[in-house]
């Protein structure tokens, strides 16, 4: 019997220790590596699995040119004009009587009174609300008069190398003394008569912005609307809102009426004031439920004040009633760029063409029917001429025909009209390209 010592057991234990740290098993086998696991076998009977297939979007169409859209907007006005002519003839009782007939007397009644007749003839327009109007039989004129359109002769024309901060001409005002021209990113600029010169005012002067909307003179000041607040000259210093009343004063817009200034703001947080030059008044919730934060345009007919939006089409506020127009109604366009409103007639400006409201239906004119270009940008009145500004020329419409005016014709800085003013026999035509002032022939 052998009897060991515990240093010889201690020695033993720690041999044994090594021998296994060093990767051996005391049984002396190779420790195994672990098989990974088997695959399973695919079966050659079963239907392999559907692989959905990647969706791609189509490009998108290719632009198309000023040419292919008037030449599509002439097709659909020649289809739609066979169309009314095809109406007229079903409805109409038959031959027109000679001229020389007179009316015969009905059976057991007064005799059928004649009509007045119109400086020219002129069917019933069609029964359908919005129609591409035809200058020809089938639709109203525009105007009652026929007028003679001006001459136009070119007195100068200001660029941004002859006197303008930038060539973008955004809005017009001239009074007895003054031109006041407002830019986009150059600020406003004054030409005076007598001095024959430019000062330039931005935001370096007191403009609260170099980006100019719209400018009127009120009580004897100076209010010009930018894209970020409100400035006013009273003739020696500048004051500036961005507030008033909670409006924010961005994209400001003027109209004068009844001793009221008439100030709209577009923006989320934009709305509708009066000031009649101490206070101000908040008009923005014309119904519960509906803020006008996003007019664009106001023209005032008598006690009828219209307001064309950005997006929901033109508000009526007759008395306490409120009419709308919308392109459901017959309009063009739900965003409205320019309007001029006579004798419950309007006028609206915009990105598909001229509509025209008679006051009782509204009627659509556009390239076929002779407007240089689709977009009208601003509209002036002036003694039976409507003046257009339009993307593609100016346009001044005399009761039968549109007459169209080009940079070609050597009138016009740029074809692109934005801005139109009209004081005495001077009509100012701002354009993308700088400044024409014209005298009109009466």
């Amino acid at each position: 019997m052998i009897v060991m010592n515990k240093k010889a057991v201690f020695i033993i234990a720690s041999f044994l220790l090594l021998f296994a740290l060093a990767g051996c098993a005391p049984s002396g086998e190779a420790v195994k590596e672990e098989a990974p696991m088997p695959t399973a076998d695919i079966d050659a009977g079963a239907e392999p699995e559907l692989v959905r297939p990647v969706l791609v979007m189509p490009p998108p169409p290719p632009p198309r040119t000023d040419a292919e859209v008037w030449s599509e907007a002439a097709k659909r006005s020649e289809a739609l004009k066979m169309m009314i002519e095809a109406r007229i003839t079903t409805v109409k009782p038959g031959p027109y009587p000679e001229p020389e007939k007179k009316p015969q007397k009905a059976v057991g009644g007064d005799a059928t009174a004649e009509k007045p007749r119109k400086l020219k003839a002129e069917p019933s327009p069609t029964t359908v609300k919005s129609v591409r109007g035809e200058l020809s039989s089938v639709t109203p004129s525009l105007i009652d008069v026929f007028a003679v359109a001006p001459d136009l002769s070119l007195i100068a024309t200001y660029t941004d190398t002859t006197g303008l901060p930038a060539k973008l001409v955004t809005s017009i005002y001239v009074d007895e003394t003054d031109a006041w021209i407002g830019t986009s990113g150059g600020g406003l600029a004054r030409f005076n008569f007598s001095e024959q010169n430019w000062i330039v005012v931005g935001e370096a002067e007191g403009l609260v912005s170099n980006y100019v909307t719209d400018i009127v003179k009120f009580k004897g000041k100076l209010y010009v609307g930018t894209s970020r607040g409100l400035s006013i000259w009273d003739g020696f210093s500048w004051t500036s809102l961005e507030e008033q009343d909670r409006v924010n004063l961005m994209n400001v817009s003027f109209a004068i009426n009844e001793q009221l200034l008439w100030i709209a703001a577009r923006g989320m947080r934009g709305g509708l004031l009066t000031f009649d030059g101490e206070k101000w008044t908040n008009r923005s919730n014309i119904r519960a439920g509906v803020i006008l934060n996003n007019v664009s345009a106001m023209a005032f007919d008598g006690k009828d004040i219209w307001f064309g939006t950005t997006s929901r089409g033109v508000f009526v506020k007759r008395g306490r009633n409120w009419d709308l127009f919308s392109v459901t109604e017959g309009i063009a366009s739900n965003f409205i760029y320019t309007m001029s409103v006579d004798k419950g007639r309007c006028y609206l400006g915009g990105c598909c063409g001229l509509s025209y409201y008679d006051g009782k239906e509204w009627v659509i004119y556009d390239v076929p029917e002779g407007l240089p270009h689709s977009t009208v940008n601003d509209i002036v009145s002036d003694g039976g001429i409507i003046w257009l500004g339009s993307k593609n020329g100016l346009s001044a419409y005399n009761g039968e025909e549109f007459i169209n005016y080009f940079a070609e014709d050597g009138l016009l800085t740029d074809n692109r009209v934005t801005a139109l003013f009209i004081r005495g026999r001077e009509l100012w035509v701002g354009t993308a390209g700088g400044l024409s002032r014209l005298e009109m022939s009466r």
